[in-house]
Order: structure tokens, then C-alpha cells, then sequence
């Protein structure tokens, strides 16, 4: 994390009294250590983007995970910080590095078979899964994607890491759309006046709403799959930190939710949003 996004974040503490708690525990997340895990060029197929396919795969996962296991602990540990016993029962499950592997692979391949005892803490494990593949997923970045078919990509899901967008931004005197990845921040250009989740086009379908006196973020929701992305408008908003961004607006996801409306949940906001760990333990 750089000063500027600390700032942002202390700066939206005093804004946003009511999230607090919440913040600071998005910073004690964005403050462990996650340095970069260089990634073999042979475990990486670029041309697999053309084909739709994001970069990584259970295959770019090292042979040794001891590294990825001590994030997975500390993330996990962090998270249910008045639930010790929950954070001890989940460690230690995945000590087994066979389980540890399978759970990763799972989150990457977008399939994953809970164990029975474990399926009440699903949103937790499976954000903290997600968010211990960040080094690896940087050393991905790191290995010179090919830029054109990045431009090129136009999914609904990451090319980098697979997972889906978390917030949407429009940008650039083109009033391009591009949606900012809930895992690992990675942005892409998407078509406008489309359905993000089910690709419908039919304008009727499609609404937004914002909030009183603030016209630069925006719902858009869609009446066809009832899903909804937040957007941000950095013409008029010129530093935007993506995930902070998508934290501070939590009102608007309440909104949305209580209109029937749902989200992707594999993300920081998303993981909030469902009340996990019976309330925070309370």
C-alpha cells in the first residue's frame, strides 16, 4: 500500500464515521505483507486470452505453498478476529497441504466443494483464498501480458485472475467503460449500455440510480439476471482507488439489495455485505 491510498483511506475514515470498524479492517488487510511470487513464463499461456480464458490457472500455482499458507493464516485470523476458534478450526483444516492446494485451485477453476462443518464460514474462506493468490496473481502482471489482447478482452470477468468486477468507472473523453477487478484490481474496457452479468442490451431492461447530490457514482441495474454494478465517473473524480472507492459507497449496495438486486460476492464488499461471521461475532 503507498502513502497516497493510506491518506485516502485515514481521509474517508473522518468522512465516513459509520464504516470505520469496516476500514480499518480493510486496512489491516491491505497492510499485510504481499510481495510479488515471480511466476514461471512457461505456466502462462497469453493466447488462452483470445480464447476467453483469464491468465491464471491452477497450473501457475508453485510446487511449494508454504508461502501462500502463511498469508491464507494471517488473512484468516484477521477476519474472524473474535471468532479464535473459528479462525483455528479453518487453519487447521487447511494445514493439509493437499486441501490447502485443492481450495486454491478451486477458487481459480471457480469450483469449490465446501466441507459440511465449513459451509457457514463459505464467504470468509473463499475471500481469504482469493486474497492470498494476490502475490502470485502480481507476478502474473508482471510477465508482460500482451497489452492488445487485454484491450481487446471485453468479459465480464478478470483476464488476469477470472474473478468478476466489483465497481465499474467511466473514463477518458471517450466516456469509455471499464470495469475494475473485486480481487485484484486489474482494469479493462467494457462495452456501455450492456448488462456486465448477463450481457443483455434491451435499454428497457437496464436502469441506474444514484444518491441525492451525488450524480458521480451511480448504480446500474439489470431487471433480465437482477444483478447491479456500481460506476464511478473519474471525469469528475480523478483519483479513484478502485476497492476503497467500492468500500466507501456501501450505502448504495444496501440500496440495491433491498430492491432485489444482488452482487458477486468474492470481493471485500461483498464478503461485508453478508453479514459474515454472524456479525462480525456480536
Amino acid at each position: 500500500m503507498n502513502r497516497e491510498e493510506r491518506r485516502a483511506i485515514e481521509k474517508s475514515k473522518e468522512k465516513h464515521p459509520e464504516i470505520v470498524e469496516v476500514l480499518d479492517l480493510f486496512l489491516k488487510l491491505s497492510e499485510l505483507s504481499c510481495d510479488t511470487i515471480p511466476v514461471n513464463g512457461k505456466s502462462i499461456s497469453w493466447d488462452k486470452l483470445k480464447e476467453g480464458f483469464p491468465a491464471i490457472d491452477k497450473r501457475t500455482l508453485p510446487k511449494d505453498l508454504g508461502t501462500l499458507f502463511k498469508r491464507f493464516k494471517n488473512i484468516v485470523e484477521i477476519l474472524l478476529t473474535r471468532n479464535s476458534d473459528f479462525a483455528s478450526a479453518v487453519n487447521a483444516l487447511f494445514e493439509r497441504e493437499e486441501l490447502f492446494r485443492e481450495l486454491l485451485e478451486g477458487v481459480l477453476m471457480g469450483q469449490y466443494d465446501f466441507p459440511k462443518d465449513f459451509s457457514h464460514l463459505r464467504p470468509v474462506i473463499l475471500f481469504a483464498a482469493g486474497e492470498t493468490l494476490l502475490p502470485l496473481i502480481n507476478g502474473v502482471k508482471l510477465a508482460d501480458p500482451p497489452k492488445k489482447a487485454l484491450d481487446s478482452w471485453g468479459k465480464s470477468y478478470c483476464p488476469i485472475c477470472g474473478a468478476p468486477p466489483n465497481i465499474s468507472a467511466i473514463e477518458g473523453e471517450e466516456n469509455r467503460l471499464f470495469l475494475y477487478c473485486g480481487r485484484c484490481s486489474q482494469s479493462w474496457n467494457f462495452p456501455r449500455l450492456v448488462c456486465v452479468h448477463c450481457g443483455e442490451e434491451d435499454q428497457k431492461k437496464l436502469q441506474y440510480f444514484f444518491a441525492k447530490n451525488d450524480e458521480i457514482h451511480r448504480v446500474y441495474v439489470c431487471d433480465s439476471c437482477k444483478h447491479y454494478i456500481k460506476s464511478v465517473d473519474k471525469r469528475e473524480k480523478t483519483v479513484v482507488f478502485p476497492q476503497l472507492e467500492d468500500l466507501t459507497t456501501m450505502g448504495l449496495d444496501i440500496v440495491a439489495k433491498k430492491e432485489g438486486y444482488k452482487r458477486e460476492s468474492v470481493d471485500f464488499v461483498g464478503l461485508i455485505l453478508t453479514d459474515y461471521e454472524v456479525k462480525k461475532g456480536d
